[in-house]
């Protein structure tokens, strides 16, 4: 792996990689902004490595590319800025953290009403944030006027998609794809690889859990006149009635919108395994597992890639799609 530091101030670029100790690249589907922290050689009194050691503030940049030995060599996987800092004034090690350019559109709020498609309000934003475009997933559906207040930028773009999906029946998710600003369908992109306890596991864990459970949900009209509703027996019989009202939205199918609403048993699996940098929150990977009796496509929804001198350790949460 290569780290390269660009000083925002000067234009500088330095290769800081050889001066980590070590570092951690992570993200998941629900905060969609992706962090890079790393450790770096700390010796205020030695001059040598003061020589060799740049200054690195908050602001900067830092990029985090593959081996040039890599199936996809030189490959940016990060592009982002220092956002804070970690010193202590002995030697050791002082910890950066940076976040990538959604980062920007997080913690940015506003008033806006937009009457387009999800894709070109997402594209629209990140235009004027000066984001550069990768892969924006048309939805191909109309979600009418939609008025936001209060929002940042990153909720608006979730919220459209979320609309979006009432319609289409699918799940989207915005991700920094390096430096360049995506929309995607979860499990859109799934690694050509099946996961199996005997070969790349090192550890794994599975939990489950019905305190978010949905299995009845009774559809209104504007007016609050009751229309239809949608069940799931078969988890009525098991758990007991869990139930929430759906009030239909304008340009959503009210079946399609209502069925979005249903949720049942959250299964959380967590997969220590051996590194491998493909492993991204969003996209889906196929996992045979006997120990835990898991077999199907799973969703990555959070994912920690950690060096520590010649470790390389992957860290993931799945979510299970289908069979």
């Amino acid at each position: 792996m290569r780290i390269m530091l660009n000083k925002t101030m000067t234009g500088e670029t330095f290769d800081i990689t050889n001066l980590l100790t070590s570092y951690t690249w992570t993200g998941s589907v629900e905060r969609a902004v992706r962090e890079f922290s790393f450790d770096m050689i700390n010796a205020p009194y030695d001059k040598e490595i003061r020589e060799i050691v740049p200054q690195i503030t908050i602001g900067d940049i830092v990029s985090f590319y593959t081996d040039s030995d890599y199936a996809v060599p030189n490959y940016l996987l990060f592009y982002g800025k220092v956002a804070s800092t970690g010193r202590r004034s002995r030697r050791g090690t002082i910890t950066y953290n940076c976040l990538d350019f959604l980062n920007n559109l997080s913690k940015s709020e506003t008033n806006r009403t937009f009457d387009a498609p999800a894709e070109s309000i997402a594209i629209s934003i990140a235009s004027e944030f000066g984001l550069q475009l990768g892969a924006v997933v048309p939805t191909g559906v109309s979600i009418g006027k939609s008025v936001f207040e209060d929002k940042t930028y990153l909720e608006i773009i979730n919220e459209a998609y979320k609309k979006a999906g009432l319609s289409t029946g699918k799940s989207y998710y915005v991700q920094m794809d390096g430096d360049k600003f995506c929309v995607l369908e979860e499990g859109q992109v799934e690694i050509p690889v099946t996961l199996k306890d005997t070969i790349d596991v090192i550890d794994s864990t599975f939990d489950e859990s019905i305190t978010e459970m949905v299995n009845r949900v009774n559809v209104y009209d504007s007016d609050g006149i009751f229309k239809t509703r949608i069940e799931n027996a078969e988890l009525i019989a098991r758990f007991g009635l869990f139930e929430k009202n759906y009030t239909i939205e304008k340009d959503v199918d009210m079946t399609t919108g209502a069925t979005k609403q249903l949720h049942g048993v959250d299964t959380v699996i967590r997969f220590t395994l051996l590194g491998e940098v493909n492993y991204w929150s969003g996209r889906s990977i196929r996992v045979w597992d006997e120990g835990l009796g898991l077999a199907g496509k799973f969703l990555i929804t959070n994912d920690t890639h950690t060096w520590s001198g010649a470790n390389y350790t992957t860290q993931v949460n799945l979510k299970f799609m289908s069979l």
